[in-house]
């Protein structure tokens, strides 16, 4: 083999090696979730402290208002147990979602959170893991004023509610498999009063929506230690500059 190249395939090697240690490498897992139980609970409502809110029912119902005609405002989440399996990234049910939108006489609620506590399975090939995480999302509620002229969200009077639900990612837990992270988030409503994330609520009705999750691979940060190539690139190097020195000689 000439010295030129047995050069090349020396650095070549050096370079792959080198690259083969600093380019990240990624995981395409072939996740799947079967889900036991989903449970819900409201809690740190705004503004608080607020006297006619109630919590009941195990948390799953959170209720507002002074009653007018004998009823109250509320939420109602009930969860959607044994489902799956559930592919990374595709949407399914985790539970029923029902606002009671009922007139009521001051004492509205602006937020609170609902937290799901989703039990279940994780499986990749023969890999598998049990968990029981909480995802925790903040939900933003519009109490609009029932007899504008004008209501915000293009109804007629009585003017209907919005409601926004978004995942709180920092207060959620997650799950370790396989050597990543993975967290249950809301990915939308499918029901009478659908739109987004963001449901608008008739007025005087009891409105129903299915909300959805997802399963998605929380990305982390790779450290950015010294690569062990790096010596071998090095001296690589020098190997080449050793020959040319030697056939100048």
């Amino acid at each position: 083999m000439g010295v030129k190249k047995a050069m090349f395939y020396t650095v070549r090697a050096a370079i792959l090696a080198f690259a083969f240690v600093v380019v990240p490498t990624y995981s395409w897992a072939l996740t799947t979730a079967y889900i036991d139980t989903v449970d819900g609970a409201w809690g740190n409502v705004i503004p608080a402290p607020n006297p006619t809110v109630r919590i009941t029912n195990g948390g799953q119902r959170l209720a507002w208002g002074n009653r007018f005609q004998g009823r109250k405002s509320s939420y109602i989440f009930g969860g959607i147990d044994n489902t799956g399996p559930h592919a990374l990234g595709d949407s399914f049910d985790l539970g029923r979602f029902t606002h009671n939108n009922f007139t009521i006489l001051g004492g509205g609620i602006t937020a609170a959170t609902l937290s799901v506590t989703i039990t279940g399975r994780l499986v990749d090939g023969l890999a598998s893991t049990i968990f029981s995480v909480t995802s925790v999302f903040d939900v933003m509620h519009d109490e609009t004023r029932n007899n504008q002229a004008v209501c915000p969200y293009g109804d007629t009077p009585p003017c209907g509610d919005l409601i926004t639900f978004l995942t709180n990612a920092a207060m959620s837990e997650t799950i370790a498999f396989n050597g990543s992270n993975f967290l249950f988030e809301a990915s939308g409503f499918i029901g009478a009063f659908t739109n987004g994330n963001s449901l608008f609520s008739d007025e005087s009705l009891r409105n129903h929506a299915i909300m959805q999750g997802r399963l998605t691979e929380v990305p982390s940060p790779s450290p950015v230690p010294l690569p062990a190539a790096l010596p071998l690139l090095a001296g690589s190097i020098g190997f080449v500059g050793w020959i040319k020195r030697r056939k100048r000689t």
